[in-house]
């Protein structure tokens, strides 16, 4: 896919952070020869281009790009469970998922005006609601 994905972490509305170590231990599992600072990844099902990500030790905020497979949603999912960060994507309608719904209390009244957010359980899902139509039901909450 070309369109970007963001990852974007908050704390009672405003930006917070996570640490990019976080994201190297995930995003480099099951990596086809990672590189760091990690610029683009490639796996075995699909791969993303990485912006953000070179830096800092402390991340705000992750873009992607030309981005997709099950690894990758995989990987994107446990990032955003594990930091506590929302998924955001450019569409027309619904356009953020959360790992949970205690993430939700935590954003900025213009992040979520983007939703009402997808609560996913899995990269599987994740990867539905990106491609879901704001028409359809989410997998999930």
């Amino acid at each position: 896919m070309s369109f970007d994905i963001f990852v974007m972490c908050f704390r009672n509305g405003d930006a917070a952070t996570f640490e990019r170590a976080l994201f190297e231990e995930i995003f480099g599992r099951g990596a086809i020869d990672p590189q760091l600072p990690f610029t683009s990844v490639t796996y075995g099902d699909g791969s993303a281009e990485i912006y953000g990500a070179d830096e800092s030790e402390d991340i705000e905020h992750l873009m992607f790009n030309h981005c997709g497979g099950d690894t990758f949603y995989s990987a994107l999912y446990e990032l955003a469970d594990r930091s506590g960060s929302v998924v955001i994507w450019p569409v027309i309608g619904r356009q953020i998922a959360v790992t949970s719904k205690a993430i939700i209390e935590h954003l900025p009244a213009d992040v979520e005006s983007l939703g009402p957010a997808y609560v996913v359980s899995n990269g599987q899902e994740l990867a539905a609601c990106v491609f879901l139509d704001d028409q359809m039901p989410p997998p999930s909450g």
